[in-house]
């Protein structure tokens, strides 16, 4: 059974595969898939490329979330007192790792439909909301981390 907050990680998904299907039919036959560092395209694909974007976004989340049913297999950088304490570190970590990369692979697929280019201001602020919730998963994790040992 699916806990409420990761309805939030399928709703990523499910926002990938609508942004691609729907748009495939009202884009034009050339795609950008790459841009440099200055935000300028460089590297063109079919169209058909974009769909390939929610089947990344799909087995992502199954992948990350096998992941999660499996702590004892990780290499933690502190010593696991007990399975039940590494169980709840992997799946808060395991979340908000799986929360930042959907939201990172709906962004580029947003981009590939030219719904928004890398060079708008959008392209900054969600790139600084991405590294906010990366310090914010950091920070949590290390401090359930202190209250475990």
């Amino acid at each position: 059974m699916l806990r409420k907050k990761e309805y939030v990680c399928l709703a990523l998904v499910a926002a990938t595969v609508c942004v691609a299907v729907t748009r495939i039919f009202t884009m034009p036959r050339r795609i950008v898939i790459h841009w440099n560092f200055n935000g300028v395209p460089d590297k063109y694909s079919d169209k058909t490329f974009i769909l390939i974007m929610p089947v990344i976004s799909a087995l992502t989340w199954i992948f990350l979330r096998l992941c999660e049913k499996h702590p004892r297999m990780y290499n933690f950088p502190f010593k696991v007192t007990d399975e039940m304490s590494a169980g709840k570190i992997m799946n808060k970590f395991m979340y908000w790792v799986r929360l930042i990369l959907l939201s990172m692979i709906l962004y580029l697929t947003v981009c590939m439909a030219g719904m928004i280019h890398l060079s708008d201001p959008c392209m900054y602020s969600a790139t600084a909301t991405l590294l906010l919730l990366i310090a914010v998963a950091t920070v949590k994790v290390y401090r359930n981390e202190k209250r475990q040992i």
